[in-house]
């Protein structure tokens, strides 16, 4: 993968987004951010630490009003599908996806006629040949596997100390990480929250302190890390990544209070308000927030837990999804331990299964071969 790869790449898409904003569209601001942003990397060749991130969550964001929609309008279809992403992957990973962009790009030009479609893309391509054809072809490094220091370690430890029993033998089932580089100091978190007009509650300095930076696997595949297969912990990360939270845009608000703690890949968002209560909220879908436990260790390890169920199709085990009913009787007959319940969830582990009942459904990892929830 090179840079001039991504430059032609970069020059098609952005010729779709002035044909989707000529046909009617007036939500392209985050994809030319992004394109500007993936523009600058090839002129310099490297990107600011940090703003892949938030460039990445600025196009979700945008996104996001799309994703429940039954029936989007050809603009809208065509906007939500831009493969824009696939930039920004390559030039963090070197891999080279060119080939799927261009297919998915095919699919974003706003004609009902296939041969058409794939006309335009081939007419673009070969304009951006022309452009870019004095460009270097030096193929991008591959990234390197990250290292774990032993400053990491010691905050993996700290994080540890803060669980217990149960919680603790399901946390490091799931064999987390520390990652220095997406936490900071209280001074540095003060100005962040400051600058994105958050409370500067006690209880998120501490909940920083503790579990900052925490990287939760959802795979049980050994490159989670590298692919970014992971709920990310701490307000620090998610601030220096560009990341704003609002549940409404009302000034009187009564969880405007809250601070945005950890995100995952489903777009949900985990809070803490000033007592340093846990709260949950699904950008893409609601308008509200809900609890969701009593304090921080028990939101780290109901992470933990989702995230068990999120890695179901891998090697760690396989997924079966019972009744509710038989919910209880499947645990007790396996031996699991109910660590949470509530009006919304109930949350067990053990050696042999992990369940998840969340708002009605039960969602079970069955980490034992002959583990039987029937």
């Amino acid at each position: 993968m090179s840079l001039r790869g991504i430059a032609e790449a970069a020059f098609v898409l952005r010729a779709l987004v002035d044909s989707i904003e000529a046909a009617g569209s007036k939500n392209v601001a985050a994809h030319r951010a992004a394109l500007d942003v993936v523009d600058a990397h090839v002129r310099v060749g490297a990107t600011t630490p940090g703003l892949l991130d938030a460039t990445r969550a600025a196009l979700t964001k945008a996104c996001a009003r799309y994703a429940n929609a039954n029936k989007l309008p050809p603009t809208s279809a065509a906007l939500y599908a831009l493969p824009i992403a696939n930039l920004l992957w390559m030039i963090e990973s070197g891999e080279d996806v060119l080939a799927s962009t261009f297919e998915t790009a095919a699919r974003c030009v706003i004609d009902d006629d296939a041969d058409v479609r794939s006309a335009r893309i081939a007419t673009l391509r070969g304009e951006a040949a022309s452009r870019v054809a004095a460009m270097d072809e030096t193929p991008i490094a591959a990234r390197s596997a990250h290292v774990e220091t032993a400053a990491e370690r010691a905050l993996l430890e700290r994080s540890r100390a803060a669980l217990a029993g149960v919680s603790l033998a399901a946390f490091d089932a799931i064999r987390p990480a520390r990652d220095a580089s997406k936490t900071g100091d209280r001074a540095s978190l003060e100005r962040r929250l400051a600058d994105a007009s958050h409370p500067a509650h006690e209880a998120v300095f501490a909940f920083e302190e503790t579990f900052g930076g925490l990287l939760i696997p959802v795979t049980g595949d050994d490159d989670w890390r590298a692919n970014r297969l992971y709920t990310q912990v701490g307000a620090w990360g998610l601030l220096e990544s560009g990341y704003r939270f609002r549940p409404s845009g009302d000034a009187d608000d009564p969880h405007a209070a809250l601070v945005p703690v950890a995100y995952g890949l489903q777009d949900d968002v985990y809070l803490l308000d000033a007592n340093g209560m846990p709260w949950y909220h699904d950008p893409t879908g609601d308008h509200f927030v809900v609890p969701f436990g009593a304090d921080a260790s028990e939101l780290v390890t109901r992470l933990v837990l989702a995230a068990f169920t999120y890695a179901s199709q891998t090697p760690r085990g396989r997924a079966l999804w019972p009744p509710v009913a038989k919910v209880a009787g499947a645990a007790d007959a396996l031996g699991l331990t109910r660590l949470f319940a509530d009006a919304q969830s109930e949350w067990w582990y053990g050696e042999r299964a992990v369940i998840v009942v969340f708002r009605g459904a039960a969602y079970v990892l069955a980490r034992d071969a002959g583990a039987e929830l029937e």
